[in-house]
């Protein structure tokens, strides 16, 4: 089914119920994700699979032994965060520069999702806020979430 661009936003979740009922009704399971709402915490879990995309094409690119300085990205929400959480994880050292197709306000939304992906996959780190990085020019933020490795002492091993 189609939604037209312009009433997408408006119109998702009233369409989406509708259908769910109607193939429930017919005896299908349905699963409603819903990408319209900026706080829902399914945008974190989508962008999981674009921290996978992106550890792939970074094999890929060291098999080619070339890895870019920049990578150029136009999108609206998921596939941004989860390249970032995915380049932040790996250290990798290309920049992302990212063009948000969303209305004023996206990178908010995608920074915010970008700190839920990273807490599904329990990293130690969250992105900064846009005045963050103005106040302190950090992109990302470690965050201590347990002791890793207790303190070990050479006495222990003799």
């Amino acid at each position: 089914r189609f939604v037209p661009p312009d009433t997408y936003h408006e119109e998702f979740r009233h369409l989406a119920n509708e259908w769910a009922s109607e193939l429930s009704t017919a005896g299908e399971r349905t699963y409603t994700f819903d990408d319209v709402d900026p706080d829902s915490y399914g945008l974190g879990l989508a962008a999981l699979g674009y921290v996978n995309a992106f550890l792939e094409l970074e094999a890929q690119l060291e098999q080619l032994d070339w890895i870019p300085d920049v990578i150029y990205m136009c999108s609206a929400v998921t596939s941004q965060a989860g390249i970032a959480v995915a380049m932040r994880a790996s250290e990798a050292s290309s920049r992302l520069v990212g063009v948000t197709a969303r209305s004023p306000g996206g990178s908010t939304v995608i920074t915010r999702v970008a700190n839920q992906a990273s807490t599904l996959l329990e990293l130690d780190y969250r992105f900064t806020t846009e005045d963050e990085i103005r106040q302190t020019g950090a992109w990302w933020k470690r965050e201590e979430l347990r002791e890793y490795l207790p303190t070990l002492s050479l006495e222990q091993f003799r």
